[in-house]
């Protein structure tokens, strides 16, 4: 898995491009990660298996399809007091990685590419497709086709005829995912070519797809496959852009007219490229603070000589002050390796730049959920007449991290003639009184576990126990 030591040397290489906004570390075959214990003397250790409603979540949410995570070793917080008051987070870790095939059916001679999850015991599943060729290696279980893995993209040549098992495997955890593809020796009837959009401005990116339609009524992407060319000629430039697009730059203003040709089919498709030119930039959502050990994408527009406003994300060059601090991806995926603060500089092709300071700051607390302190997995919401079951309140913070906050919280019942909870020495440990419905209230200040000072919020958690009779 990618970690962020091997980030900070991916900066320093133009490969950086292959990187993605996911920061993983630690994987097993666990579905649920070892919290530390909260004893007194804030050592030991527990694992749990109970389930529960989630609790209210807030903080600083990270781009949803470029939320990252990495925990720290697992050593003991600095900042904890001996009285055992806080806890070492433990990892997230890997449970599965599902893939997904851009065709289940493909006509030989055809590349089938792949995109891939990876599902974590924190519950988020993550597309951590970029890491191809990297950390996530490709295999194929038939001599029916050729695999390739590089630098962001699965890439699969359909051979001859027959089905084919596609697996992808994590180096470290080794734990894979697979696809099954059919390969078909259907003939391409028809080529179509389409263009992103219909106008736009000199200097800026065109992307492009070429669809083939087969005698078995199938289509297929075959962008990476098709030649390009276009007139007039020198109106634009051809280049392959992350994960394999092919776009282009427009250099002349006027229509011009894209030819894509595969195999024997040729089609073209047109496009107006306007003289408005970028005036100025200005990002559209920078942060001015990012939690460690998350990424979130930015955000840039362009104002025209035109006077319309564009979405040039994809159209300019991003630079990191600091890369030791917060890196940037080509694509505009920001990752915050480290405490401190950095200047990110994008620059269009025609020249206006724009800066925006982003601080890294202290993980946050996002969410909490209760967990059982043994391994019985019997139900969090049961518990027989007279008996005792130690629970652990378990906090979720912005860089997945999981910390034991059960010396932290407030612990209380609302009925407790039928169920009673210690708050003091045992916190958390709950005794069944008699059979009936019982509601175990644990209240927590988020300021109290997050090092960052705007989380002011109070957080609860609300758990239904049922007490049966033994």
């Amino acid at each position: 898995m990618v970690r962020i030591a091997r980030l900070k040397a991916y900066s320093a290489l133009v490969l950086v491009a292959a990187l993605g906004g996911q920061v993983l570390v630690g994987c097993s075959d666990d579905p649920k990660p070892s919290i530390p214990d909260s004893g007194a003397d804030g050592s030991g250790t527990g694992t749990g298996t109970g389930t529960g409603t989630t609790g209210t979540t807030g903080g600083a949410d990270a781009d949803a399809d470029a939320d990252s995570g990495t925990t720290p070793d697992g050593s003991p917080d600095a900042d904890a007091s001996p009285d055992g008051d806080a806890t070492a987070p433990t990892a997230t870790q890997l449970v599965s990685l599902s893939v997904k095939p851009s065709t289940s059916k493909a006509a030989k001679g055809t590349v089938i590419t792949l995109a891939v999850k990876g599902k974590y015991n924190d519950g988020k599943e993550i597309d951590i497709t970029r890491f191809a060729g990297l950390d996530l290696t490709l295999s194929v279980a038939a001599p029916v086709a050729d695999a390739t893995s590089d630098y962001g993209i699965f890439a699969v040549r359909a051979l001859a005829a027959g089905k084919v098992t596609l697996t992808v495997t994590d180096r470290e955890s080794k734990i894979s995912g697979s696809a099954d593809v059919e390969i078909t020796d259907a003939k391409l009837k028809s080529l179509a070519i389409t263009a992103a959009k219909a106008k736009l401005a000199k200097g800026l990116f065109q992307d492009l797809k070429a669809t083939a339609t087969f005698d078995d009524e199938s289509t297929q992407d075959v962008t990476l496959q098709t030649a390009w060319s276009a007139s007039p000629e020198g109106a634009v430039s051809f280049e392959q852009a992350i994960g394999g697009r092919n776009r282009l730059r427009t250099l002349e203003e006027g229509k011009v007219t894209v030819t894509g040709r595969y195999e024997e089919q040729a089609a073209t498709t047109e496009f107006e490229v306007s003289g408005a030119t970028p005036v100025s930039i200005a990002f559209a959502d920078a942060p001015k603070s990012i939690s460690l050990r998350t990424t979130q994408r930015l955000k840039v527009n362009a104002k025209l000589t035109d006077d319309t406003t564009v979405d040039v994300s994809g159209n300019v060059t991003y630079a990191s002050s600091d890369a030791s601090v917060l890196l940037v991806e080509p694509s505009g995926i920001v990752t915050a390796a480290a405490l401190g603060k950095a200047i990110i500089t994008v620059t269009t092709p025609a020249g206006p730049q724009a800066q925006a300071e982003i601080e890294v700051t202290e993980p946050v607390l996002e969410s909490i959920y209760l967990e059982a302190d043994d391994a019985t997995g019997d139900p969090l919401g049961t518990l027989k007449e007279l008996d005792a079951r130690q629970l652990k309140l378990v906090g979720r913070f912005s860089d997945r991290s999981l910390q034991n906050l059960s010396a932290k919280a407030e612990w209380s019942s609302e009925n407790p003639d039928i169920l009673t909870v210690d708050n003091g020495a045992h916190k958390g440990l709950i005794t069944a009184i008699k059979p009936g419905d019982a509601t175990l209230v644990v209240t927590i200040d988020a300021k109290a576990v997050s090092k960052s000072t705007s989380i002011v919020d109070i957080r609860q958690y609300r758990q239904p126990i049922k007490v049966v009779a033994r």
